[in-house]
């Protein structure tokens, strides 16, 4: 397939929606309005559950939708993503999550008006999938810190305790005065690296929640997976780079590479899009070319290659 498509007059579409947070119905809803008042046809479907969305995209792919809504945050998104992928259906965005990482990437408001203008007048583009021992990953995955904060507001495959961004920052702050770091070593394209380990971050696209600038050049078209990589003893050191406390150099390794593989003296908990996953001490990452088709808003796009 080609990089970049046109969109067709209309669209056949299906939303996914979270059916455990039914406060978000009403903005589905009008999204849906919206975009009928072009002449797409729309049917919203609710997820029962962790994997559900997955289920309903593979069979809106078996239906003959051209375009599958994820509405949520980016938890969401990638579950909805593993239906499509490989696929010639696209992925579609309404953002009501907590951070909308991917979201903030291409533009896209939380504002009902905004997301149907985009939709109706966008186009297809092609991204990469990043994977983390054979999960797949939109955005970025992690390994240690914050996979240990998270696991503190969420359980794998359970889902949130609590809303907002306040349970993260709450979890970071108790975390950070008993994290310690973990002897490891790091493989990058074949290249060996013994290392103090304290976090890594593998990326697709640029932003990293709240720290906007820790992919500065990355795209998500580009065949690479950048990895950002904190070495120390312990949560001091790394709050120190993380905040600048300390030059950048000393602790924080980065690469663009196609294969990664980490192995940890002992396993620590990560996480995918922002969702928690089993903690680990082995860790494969790779990258799915072109694996994903996304409807984008039509306009210059720094996370893709060609606009």
């Amino acid at each position: 397939m080609e990089r970049h498509f046109n969109r067709p007059v209309c669209e056949n579409a299906a939303i996914l929606f979270n059916g455990s947070k039914p406060e978000k119905r009403d903005k589905v809803e009008a999204v849906a309005k919206g975009l009928q008042s072009y002449s797409w046809q729309v049917e919203i479907y609710p997820t029962l559950g962790p994997g559900h969305a997955t289920e309903l995209a593979s069979n809106a792919v078996k239906d003959g939708k051209t375009v599958v809504f994820a509405a949520g945050g980016d938890g969401t998104l990638n579950e909805t993503a593993m239906g499509l992928l490989d696929s010639d259906v696209a992925l579609g965005l309404i953002p009501l999550g907590t951070v909308n990482i991917l979201a903030g990437e291409l533009g896209i408001k939380k504002n009902v008006r905004r997301t149907v203008d985009d939709a109706v007048n966008g186009k297809f583009r092609l991204m990469d999938v990043g994977v983390l021992n054979n999960r797949p990953f939109l955005t970025v995955s992690g390994i240690g810190y914050d996979g240990e904060v998270i696991s503190k507001v969420q359980e794998p495959g359970k889902g949130k305790k609590a809303k907002g961004v306040a349970p993260y920052v709450l979890s970071a702050i108790r975390a950070l005065p008993f994290y310690k770091g973990v002897a490891g070593e790091l493989e990058v394209d074949g290249e060996r690296i013994p290392l103090r380990f304290l976090q890594g971050w593998f990326q697709n696209t640029r932003r990293l929640a709240y720290f906007d600038g820790m992919r500065p050049s990355g795209q998500c078209d580009d065949g690479k997976i950048e990895a950002t990589i904190f070495e120390g003893r312990n949560g001091g050191d790394l709050f120190q780079v993380l905040f600048a406390l300390k030059n950048h150099g000393e602790k924080m390794m980065r690469f663009q590479a196609t294969n990664y593989t980490l192995d940890l003296a002992k396993p620590l908990k990560g996480q995918i899009d922002g969702d928690p996953i089993q903690a680990t001490d082995h860790v494969e990452v790779g990258n799915r070319c072109e694996a994903l088709k996304i409807l984008v808003p039509r306009r210059e796009i720094a996370i893709f290659s060609r606009n």
